[in-house]
């Protein structure tokens, strides 16, 4: 597209413009992603009609990130856009948003005083955190541990050091209870929420905040990772194991923890992986890279749950053919004569038709 000469002074990558296409009668919205000097003599460029909004969108860094993301993930950079920005912003005008009507009452939490001491292995894996050069480290903590715990702490660091964080969980109640734990520590001014169970006014009111640079810490599911936060510093995945990090529907089929990584790298900051029970490849590339830190004591010195492991061969073998052990029926029968409650957690999601 043609600029106008009066526009030319005025536009800039990441402005939402009005542009005419095909022999529509209304014009369409479209965003500036680049510009050239050059313009082949069969091309019959149209000129653009005008800029919607005048303050971008999107910064050269973010634009950078949706590239990566169209090329590694084999998909055009519209569908991702549409992934990274709210699905409002594509419509004429964005201005007709108010502040949302309700309040989420996550943010009427009280600022509390209530910074936890470090135990000694703690502190000691902070420590080695904070000296590693690579730019991820993995955090593999039993549960318990208190990983979280290493985590506000890096945070804290963060923000002495100006600059902002994103932290992502795999499930909407973790978050809330992140966020949560967060605002008594950090206080509501600088924490945000990101993912899909916000109403489009609430993500419109985040987004503007981010844009401003008023959010210090954001909060969310595998979609935080799109956030146009500023002055990124710090990126923690926890449970980075989870499945629902990767989008298999609909395109970009894109995986969270691949995404915070280029991040990381464009705005150099760090990324922590934090697991009980860590993906082989994060697993394999902490050790490769000497960024591997492990948490194997709970804390307070809290005892684990006994746990046995039974080989139904050697039940077989003595001729018990049932799906359930010896142990473990006698177990049941114990706990239920106590008055007891008894839970069975099934390994299976509706992948196995047929147990044999």
């Amino acid at each position: 597209y043609l600029i106008p000469d009066n526009l030319k002074s005025e536009i800039k990558v990441g402005q939402a413009v009005s542009i005419p296409f095909g022999r529509r009668k209304e014009d369409l919205k479209a965003y500036v992603v680049g510009f050239s000097n050059y313009l082949e003599e069969s091309i019959k460029a149209k000129e653009i009609n005008d800029i919607i909004e005048s303050e971008p969108l999107f910064s050269l860094e973010y634009l950078k990130l949706l590239e990566w993301v169209s090329n590694y993930y084999f998909c055009d950079i519209q569908t991702v856009l549409k992934t990274a920005l709210p699905q409002k912003f594509f419509e004429k005008n964005v201005k007709k948003y108010r502040t949302p009507k309700i309040k989420n009452k996550i943010y009427d939490i009280e600022k509390k005083s209530n910074e936890n001491k470090l135990s000694i292995e703690q502190l000691k894996v902070y420590n080695e955190i904070k000296k590693v050069n690579s730019k991820t480290s993995l955090l593999y903590g039993i549960t318990g541990s208190g990983k979280t715990e290493i985590y506000f702490k890096l945070i804290e660091d963060a923000i002495k050091e100006n600059k902002n964080v994103i932290f992502m969980a795999p499930e909407i109640a973790l978050v809330s209870q992140l966020t949560m734990r967060t605002i008594e520590r950090f206080g509501a001014d600088c924490v945000a929420i990101w993912h899909s169970s916000i109403t489009e006014a609430e993500k419109y009111e985040t987004w503007k905040k981010l844009r401003n640079n008023e959010i210090k810490i954001l909060f969310g599911t595998r979609s935080a990772v799109f956030a146009p936060i500023q002055n990124l510093g710090l990126i923690i995945i926890d449970e980075e194991h989870d499945s629902s990090y990767k989008q298999t529907m609909p395109n970009p089929r894109y995986n969270a923890r691949e995404v915070a990584k280029k991040l990381c790298e464009l705005y150099d900051a760090k990324l922590i992986l934090g697991s009980a029970t860590p993906t082989i490849e994060s697993y394999y590339e902490a050790i490769n890279t000497n960024s591997l830190f492990k948490l194997t004591k709970r804390f307070n010195d809290s005892k684990l749950p006994k746990v046995i492991t039974i080989d139904m061969r050697l039940e077989r073998a003595e001729k018990n053919y049932s799906l359930f052990s010896k142990t473990l029926i006698n177990n049941v029968k114990t706990t239920i004569e106590k008055g007891e409650q008894v839970i069975f957690l099934i390994n299976r999601r509706g992948y196995s038709s047929y147990t044999q």
